[in-house]
């Protein structure tokens, strides 16, 4: 995909320019993250929520749900780029955004997934505008990963 002004394909070397373009890849993932539960089991026992479990129970978490968590995010089911806006909000607590989970078992290519995004989103949109059809909604649809459901929408080419 060409810059505007044909200035070649994007490339990492743009990344610093594309702010707003990260805050709403983040925003995006803070909404719809790409694995929506987690399994884990306890190494050993432990309290979680006033009940104790057991060494090996399995658990499960959400980071769609913990992303939706009015405790860390005001107004959590709004689409809000600026809450990423260091100069507007304070960035969330440790351990509340995970879109590609944490710690061992983190995404070891999350933040290249993030770069790879916002280029791929600056790149979309400096071309393209896309649409949804008048009276369709996009809704997510939970598998093994979380995705869209099918949406109808206009691509139209900019000028």
């Amino acid at each position: 995909m060409r810059r505007p002004g044909g200035r070649g394909p994007r490339s990492p070397s743009d990344l610093p320019a594309l702010v707003l373009t990260h805050r709403v890849v983040q925003e995006t993932l803070r909404l719809y993250p790409p694995i929506w539960l987690f399994p884990r089991r306890t190494g050993s026992a432990v309290e979680l929520g006033g009940h104790r479990l057991p060494p090996g129970a399995q658990i499960f978490y959400s980071p769609y749900a913990l992303h939706r968590d009015p405790l860390w995010y005001r107004n959590p089911d709004a689409f809000d780029p600026d809450r990423w806006d260091p100069q507007r909000h304070p960035a969330p607590p440790r351990g509340t955004y995970l879109p590609f989970a944490a710690g061992v078992h983190g995404c070891p290519g999350g933040d290249f997934a993030l770069a790879e995004l916002t280029l791929l989103t600056a790149a979309v949109t400096a071309a393209w505008r896309v649409d949804p059809v008048p009276g369709s909604r996009p809704r997510p649809m939970a598998a093994a990963t979380l995705g869209p459901a099918p949406l109808t929408a206009t691509v139209t080419a900019h000028p």
